[in-house]
């Protein structure tokens, strides 16, 4: 990989084009198998294309409309995590981003029922404080 400028750089090493061909092909591999996973077993004519939780490249979800049909779902929604959960899988870095997600969605649920606490704690005083009070 290069850095920007580089190429200006006289002490630089040259640009490896083999290199550059490499992470373009991995970019090019990962859009294609990295959006769309398998929510059951997808079979092509006697045999088992898909299993659920397998990786569909993108361009045979858009060519047969797989995800019309609720074939596949996208890896980054609800439906495509309970699939790659069920199946075992989630790669590391999805499992890390959930486990993140669920503590802050805890997190909020707990100062909602905290607030919510105080809100129905507050409002029972002032409504007693009315009854005795007022009349």
């Amino acid at each position: 990989m290069t850095y920007p400028g580089a190429e200006n750089d006289p002490t630089s090493s040259p640009v490896n084009e083999d290199m550059l061909a490499v992470e373009r092909r991995r970019k090019e591999r990962e859009a294609e198998y990295g959006v769309w996973v398998a929510s059951q077993t997808i079979p092509w004519g006697t045999v088992n294309a898909f299993t659920a939780g397998m990786k569909v490249p993108a361009s045979t979800v858009q060519r047969l409309k797989w995800d019309e049909l609720g074939l596949v779902v996208k890896r980054d929604t609800k439906a495509g995590r309970e699939v790659l959960e069920r199946t075992g899988t989630a790669e590391p870095a999805e499992l890390e981003k959930w486990a993140a997600d669920d503590k802050a969605a805890a997190e909020r649920a707990r100062q909602q029922a905290a607030a919510n606490e105080q809100t129905s704690a507050g409002g029972a005083t002032t409504a007693s404080a009315r009854k005795s009070g007022g009349n």
